[in-house]
């Protein structure tokens, strides 16, 4: 029956997948896709483990400063299906959708039989949802991070189950780390929430946890060799602590008593600190975290589903699996916005086990009522979504881009909306938004320009631009235009 199932979910996705590759290559660039790309894309190009798209503090072939597992998945990736758009973002659609069977693989182990509707709602709700789209549309390594924590959390069913390869889980959670530091930091708060809320099995979850956290710290230790080997260590851990509100603070009352153990000037590492964004205050993070309209619309009617039927669902065998995902939906949130950030691209880890949730939620088709209220909010997501799709013109910037032949192998500063296109041209193309002016050779051919402040970083490449064009001993031509994309491309030329 298992089998069998898993069968059905492979065939049905068929149809997903294949709307969602045939999409995936009309979809405009964004910034973070393009910084996590670029490094192996370079590399596959023969350019070195390098990045023209991400910040350094002098390099100019800086490491990209994130764990490098993702990067070298994608490394085999492009080799096999090149470097094209499609090719780079269709990691993610299959990772998406062996995260999908990773979770019917956790109900299956729970013994839980699903049925075809189950299934079915489980795929529209993995593939439909317009924040999962977001998420398995892009080049961010967050659905790696993700699919290892429901391969860890199927071993360690499987080892409370058996008794058995308590080892695998060290060695994923090593995996984890090096893919994703957000995702290990989700790994530490299921496990927590699994100590409180599962007492039954409290020894089993104190001993997994142990693998857990050796092998979260054994892959910080490899995150920190690596870096280290690439000459980034200092600027791979200021890194860390600037995404999260709660590390700096740490690092504020820490960083003073270290330095002054092992006799280090403070003041770079305290400087850096304090040039970190300022975190938005703690009750709107709260407020945006529990706002997402998917995400607010399938809790609020799984939490009526259970407020209607609590008396009945408490009599059923699965009632403490039930409570466990809830509390997990609710409190993910909440304890990552004090962890530090909870982004759009992190949302997969409320996702998950609030998906999970309402597929078993369907288990009790007596409730009718109750599967009423979740097909209508299922229902809504998916108009409000369609409604609030964007529409791209990707494929006409691939042409403008293609036609100007004078870019080919030349030094170019690019946006990142054409940075995919652009490098096919050269791949001595820099992404100025993030990457340092001070790293850029000392000649530089062409400049793209979009509309003024239209995108992140874009106000950059005007100051560059405005100081190239104001030089006595370089001038900038308008070689090419494209007034419907709001493009220009600039030669830049030795008086």
């Amino acid at each position: 029956m298992k089998y069998k199932t898993v069968f059905i979910y492979f065939l049905v996705s068929l149809l997903p997948v294949c709307l969602a590759l045939s999409g995936l290559s009309n979809l405009t660039p964004w910034i973070d896709e393009v910084m996590f790309i670029d490094t192996p894309m370079r590399y596959v190009r023969g350019a070195g483990w390098t990045t023209h798209s991400w910040y350094s503090i002098a390099s100019r072939a800086p490491f990209m400063l994130y764990p490098p597992f993702y990067s070298m998945i994608l490394v085999p990736w492009m080799k096999v299906f090149g470097t094209s758009v499609l090719a780079c973002r269709s990691l993610n659609v299959v990772i998406t959708l062996f995260i999908g069977w990773g979770l019917i693989r956790i109900l299956q182990q729970l013994n839980l039989k699903m049925s075809f509707i189950q299934i079915l709602l489980l795929i529209i709700l993995l593939w439909c949802i317009n924040d999962m789209v977001f998420m398995y549309s892009n080049g961010r390594p967050d659905l790696m991070g993700a699919l290892f924590i429901v391969i860890i959390a199927n071993e360690m069913i499987h080892s409370v189950k058996s008794g058995k390869r308590r080892w695998s889980v060290l060695v994923l959670s090593t995996f984890l780390m090096t893919s994703a530091i957000q995702a290990s930091v989700c790994l530490v708060i299921v496990l927590l929430l699994s100590f409180l809320v599962l007492d039954t099995y409290r020894n089993d979850i104190r001993y997994l946890s142990f693998w857990a956290g050796a092998g979260i710290f054994l892959g910080f230790v490899v995150n920190c060799a690596f870096m280290a080997y690439h000459g980034h260590l200092s600027p791979f851990v200021i890194n860390i602590f600037s995404y999260s509100g709660s590390a700096k603070a740490i690092a504020a009352f820490i960083l003073p008593m270290m330095c002054d153990c092992l006799g280090i000037d403070v003041a770079y590492y305290m400087g850096k600190l304090s040039k970190m964004g300022i975190e938005s205050p703690l009750y709107m993070r709260f407020i945006s975290a529990f706002t997402r309209p998917a995400y607010l619309a399938l809790l609020m009617a799984d939490s009526a589903f259970l407020l209607l039927y609590l008396k009945s669902i408490k009599k059923e065998p699965y009632y403490l699996i039930i409570r466990y995902l809830f509390i997990m939906t609710l409190t993910v949130p909440l304890l990552m916005v004090l962890a530090g950030r909870y982004e759009s691209y992190y949302y997969w880890m409320a996702y998950l086990p609030l998906f999970l949730l309402t597929v078993l939620l369907l288990r009790f088709p007596n409730c009718r009522w109750g599967c009423f209220i979740i097909a209508f909010s299922v229902m809504f997501i998916l108009t409000h979504d369609r409604m609030h799709k964007d529409d791209s013109n990707y494929h006409e910037l691939e042409s403008f881009i293609s036609h100007c032949t004078m870019l080919k192998d030349q030094k170019i500063i690019a946006p990142f909306s054409v940075f995919y296109e652009v490098s096919k041209l050269s791949i001595d193309t820099y992404y100025l938004g993030i990457f340092p002016p001070k790293a850029l050779p000392q000649r530089v051919d062409y400049i793209i320009l979009p509309e003024r402040s239209a995108d992140y970083g874009n106000d950059r490449l005007y100051d560059y631009f405005d100081i190239v064009s104001q030089t006595d001993s370089q001038q900038v031509v308008l070689v090419a235009e494209n007034k419907r994309l709001e493009l220009k491309v600039y030669k830049i030329k030795a008086e």
